[in-house]
């Protein structure tokens, strides 16, 4: 498990460091349409694509740091009155649901890219296969499903559950 504890570290180092480069590249794209625009009245088409895609992909691996560092979106004010056991009950019930979207996310984003390979579907504007916007769901579905199963050891073990 420790291995699988260094891989979840190291992924999420990665991520980080790929959502920083992905948020400044939408802001410097940004930052070129808007300049293209007011000066030279013309809008280079495929800065907006881009940046749709990437905000996409900042998006899908932004989520994988929020689970790696457990801040995700749950609504636990009535979960944190409760006693310690009911507690950590709680906690396997999200760490559930998040294993199940993970899965789904992972299955169905498969299912996309190969429908995306047959077809060979294009982006247009971009030249490239949608197959590389598809890529992000997957790719996100699994980093969870591994941030979550050291998630689930760390309850296991530091909380004492048996």
């Amino acid at each position: 498990m420790r291995y699988l504890t260094q891989l979840s570290n190291y992924i999420n180092l990665l991520v980080t460091n790929v959502v920083i480069l992905i948020a400044i590249l939408c802001v410097v794209l940004g930052g070129v349409n808007v300049v293209n625009r007011s000066l030279i009245h013309y809008s280079l088409p495929w800065t907006g694509v881009l940046t749709r895609y990437l905000l996409i992909w900042l998006t899908f691996l932004g989520v994988t740091i929020l689970v790696k560092k457990n801040n995700w979106i749950r609504i636990d004010f009535l979960v944190s009155k409760l006693d310690f056991k009911k507690q950590v009950f709680f906690n396997f019930i999200y760490y559930f649901i998040l294993f199940v979207f993970s899965s789904v996310l992972l299955i169905k984003g498969i299912d996309l890219i190969l429908m995306s390979a047959i077809r060979n579907q294009e982006i247009p504007t971009l030249y490239i296969s949608q197959l590389w916007l598809y890529l992000s769901a997957p790719l996100a579905g699994f980093i969870i499903l591994i941030h979550l199963f050291v998630l689930v050891w760390q309850l296991i073990n530091t909380r004492g559950v048996s």
